[in-house]
């Protein structure tokens, strides 16, 4: 019915988190793919754990760097996903809604509307605020007259071209939670492959979700989503440089504490945590 593909690096801990709560939430899924690297060997024997303890329904490639580009790897996983529909998540995604069959089967008739773009697991109802450094906005927009499906009322559907580019509301080239048709993104990712051969691109998911909006005025202006989001991004942490985004703000481990904690044989518990006051797609928690 839908294939995931995760973008995870020093993150073994997390993305052990993330594979669990798709488990138990999103187990509709048919083909879950883990694009990975690592910063140093004791972060890869994590990631040899992970995958021995994930082997029977988890696909693990390693980007290995200076080998191939990132955004090659990226097409590579859409064009051998065995599904019309793939999805993105990032390692410190966790899927804590669960979403029946039905309901999943009746938002992937949307894209048989061609102007239907991408279904969001991460908005709904809830997400009401955005922070933008120290200072917090509101981001629902009243003024948007949401559709809902005849079928199921627990789909919304709007146009994103009625809200602000830039907003949660019409950012619908994310890979942070977001359903496409597997076409349209091999189409993109394709492209964007052969960009990296004419242009120097950091080999990154945050210069692949950057480069992926020159894409944004090619497709539907319809998104849809559940009333209430399905998925929440943690940032605990930060692994990359690429954009020097908010992490660890209150509950904070390094990469390399919670590194030490798998290699421990620890794991994180996802009914520990709590998930009762989701406003936001980036909702730091306290996953320890």
């Amino acid at each position: 019915m839908i294939s995931l593909i995760v973008f995870s690096k020093d993150r073994a801990l997390q993305l052990d988190l993330l594979l669990k709560s798709i488990k138990a939430n999103f187990y509709v899924v048919e083909d879950v793919r883990v694009i990975y690297t690592v910063s140093s060997e004791r972060h890869q024997q994590s990631y040899n754990q992970l995958k021995f303890e994930h082997r029977s329904w988890v696909t693990f490639t390693k980007q290995e760097p200076g080998h191939k580009h990132l955004f090659y790897y990226i097409y590579e996983a859409c064009c051998l996903a065995n599904t019309k529909h793939v999805c993105f998540f990032t390692d410190d995604n966790i899927v804590y809604q669960q979403t029946q069959e039905q309901d999943l089967r009746d938002s992937l008739e949307l894209f048989k509307d061609p102007a239907f773009s991408c279904f969001s697991l991460r908005m709904g109802f809830n997400i009401c605020e955005r922070q933008v450094g120290e200072n917090i906005y509101h981001t629902f927009p009243y003024h948007v007259q949401f559709l809902k499906p005849e079928t199921n009322d627990s789909i919304v559907i709007w146009d994103r071209t009625t809200v602000p580019f830039g907003d949660y509301w019409s950012y619908f080239l994310s890979v942070d939670g977001h359903i496409f048709r597997k076409d349209d993104m091999v189409a993109m990712s394709q492209l964007m492959n052969i960009w990296t051969q004419i242009e120097k691109l950091k080999s990154s998911p945050n210069e692949f979700e950057s480069k992926l909006q020159r894409f944004n005025y090619e497709y539907g202006p319809f998104m849809g989503s559940f009333t209430h989001s399905r998925v929440v991004n943690s940032p605990n942490n930060r692994v990359q440089n690429d954009a020097e985004n908010r992490s660890g703000d209150v509950h904070g481990y390094t990469a390399d504490y919670c590194n030490e904690l798998f290699l421990e044989g620890h794991r994180i518990n996802l009914e520990s945590i709590d998930f009762s006051n989701i406003k936001n797609p980036h909702t730091e928690l306290k996953l320890l």
